[in-house]
C-alpha cells in the first residue's frame, strides 16, 4: 500500500496526490504483468524499476489509445500539457526532486 498525501489547497499536495493515484496505478500494472516495483510504500522507488515497468505502462497506454483513434503523438502531448501546466508547484515542495547530484567514489579509496 502506497501512502496517500492528503490533498488541500496547496497545488503541490494536490500533485502529491497525483503521483500516488499514478504510484497505485504502477502498482497494479506491476502485478498484473508479474513485475517488481520494488518499493518501500511510498511514492520513491529505485529509477531503472520505474522506468522499467513505468516504460511500459506508458506504451501500453499508447496502443490502447491507438485501439481508440488516438494518435500517440497526441496522448503524449497532452499528457505533457497537463503535467507542464501543473508541475511549477511541485519546485517548492519538492525542490531536490530532479537535481539530484551523485556521490563522488575516490577509486583510490579502496
Amino acid at each position: 500500500m502506497i501512502d496517500e498525501p492528503a490533498e488541500g489547497n496547496d497545488p503541490a499536495e494536490g500533485n502529491r496526490a497525483q503521483a500516488a493515484l499514478a504510484a497505485h496505478a504502477l502498482q497494479a500494472f506491476a502485478q498484473q504483468t508479474g513485475q517488481q516495483l520494488m518499493g518501500n510504500g511510498t511514492l520513491h522507488m529505485p529509477e531503472a524499476t520505474f522506468l522499467e515497468v513505468g516504460g511500459d505502462l506508458l506504451a501500453d497506454l499508447l496502443h490502447l489509445g491507438r485501439l481508440n483513434g488516438v494518435d500517440p503523438d497526441v496522448l503524449i502531448n497532452r499528457g505533457r500539457a497537463h503535467y507542464d501546466a501543473e508541475a511549477p508547484t511541485e519546485d517548492d515542495e519538492w525542490p531536490d526532486a530532479f537535481h539530484y547530484t551523485p556521490p563522488v567514489i575516490d577509486p583510490h579509496s579502496r
